[in-house]
């Protein structure tokens, strides 16, 4: 039986490896064996053994930021910067809500500082419908919206779309590890996603 103590120390150990990655080794496709191993443990110790059942929904819902993706890997923390070139923050996030007819209302927005001075928001929109299992959703995606929302927002380039069926506009999400601030989930490409809870 694993021990709560043994947890919070995966978990501490986790979020220390991913605060010491840079944003250029964040870019690099090579595997980061240290942190996706943690990230294994976890998996198999996770205290919620059925997140997308509905006694867990309200733990599930809330704003999430992503701190680790794997597999073409974006590192991203309040803290990042790039030491070079105009970009110098991205933060991605995702909000999750109660929607209807038993769907997770999903908005995952990404947003970028420019120079210190200006930021933009892309943001796509989105729903969960929940497999029989209670850990996998089938995302589907509907619109994109880009605009610059620092230092004060160009109505004129508040552009919103939606997302039609010849593009590619749903995933599938395997939920593997779910606490009161950390959740780490797969995709349908094997990669491995480390949110934390704002």
């Amino acid at each position: 039986m694993v021990s709560d103590a043994n947890r919070q120390f995966l978990k501490t150990e986790l979020i220390r490896r991913i605060e010491g990655l840079s944003f250029r080794k964040a870019l690099s496709s090579e595997p980061l064996q240290t942190v996706d191993e943690i990230v294994q443990q976890l998996e198999e110790i996770s205290p919620t053994p059925y997140p997308l059942s509905f006694e867990s929904l309200l733990q599930i819902y809330g704003i999430w930021q992503v701190a680790y993706t794997s597999n073409e890997t974006v590192v991203t923390s309040a803290t990042d910067t790039v030491q070079e070139g105009v970009i110098t923050n991205i933060e991605i996030w995702e909000n999750l809500t109660a929607g209807s007819n038993s769907t997770i209302a999903a908005c995952d927005y990404v947003l970028i500082e420019v120079a210190s001075f200006a930021e933009w928001k892309m943001e796509v929109e989105g729903v969960w419908k929940f497999n029989e299992d209670e850990k996998t959703a089938l995302v589907k995606f509907s619109t994109f919206e880009f605009k610059q929302t620092k230092p004060f927002p160009f109505p004129f380039f508040d552009l919103k779309i939606p997302i039609f069926e010849v593009f590619p506009n749903e995933r599938v999400f395997v939920t593997t590890y779910l606490d009161e601030d950390i959740r780490v989930a797969r995709d349908d490409n094997s990669s491995v996603f480390v949110f934390r809870k704002r």
